[in-house]
């Protein structure tokens, strides 16, 4: 199944792209004085290859639903952050997700110290890949201490829309509507 990764330069390149859309044209304007023109072109290759935008015949780009949704969810992280979405941070908020309790109201997901343990082992990750990854998602702004917030839910419904026939984050329990 796909889980979204983007770096620092591809999200450049994704952020220059509103929701409502524009045309290839005009994101090489809008960037051709900080990015070379053929990584512009690698960047929306790669985008559209992980289903977070679509580039249609006629040379218009739109959001994929998972792009709209990953693009609110990265509205928040700091600029200087080299690899804002990996599939480690996304393996961790899906364990977290897991063992934790939702409060739709809040809009969050909290975890209990002692459950860390069990999302852990639930990752499938080694321990100090797990705690570098948890320090991540809280420096991206998609965890608290001990809560995914509304920005770690978004990444996890995108991971769910661009993967389909799978209930990754189906167990969250709503969707962007609520």
């Amino acid at each position: 199944h796909r889980l979204p990764f983007l770096t620092r330069f591809e999200q450049r390149v994704f952020d220059a792209i509103p929701e409502y859309g524009m045309t290839v044209s005009q994101v090489f304007r809008e960037l051709e004085k900080e990015i070379e023109p053929e990584w512009i072109k690698w960047a929306l290759e790669k985008l559209e290859a992980r289903h977070l935008i679509e580039v249609l015949p006629d040379g218009n780009i739109v959001e994929t639903e998972a792009g709209k949704l990953l693009d609110r969810a990265l509205s928040g992280v700091p600029k200087g952050m080299g690899f804002p979405v990996t599939p480690l941070i996304v393996r961790v908020l899906q364990a977290v997700a897991e063992v934790g309790s939702l409060y739709r109201k809040e809009r969050c997901v909290r975890i209990l110290p002692r459950q860390f343990a069990d999302a852990r082992r639930r990752s499938g990750l080694a321990g100090d890949a797990f705690q570098n990854a948890l320090e991540l998602a809280r420096a991206a702004g998609y965890m608290g201490q001990n809560s995914i917030n509304e920005a770690g839910l978004l990444i996890l419904e995108a991971v769910a829309k661009m993967n389909p026939s799978e209930k990754l984050a189906g167990h969250v329990g709503f969707d962007s509507e609520s």
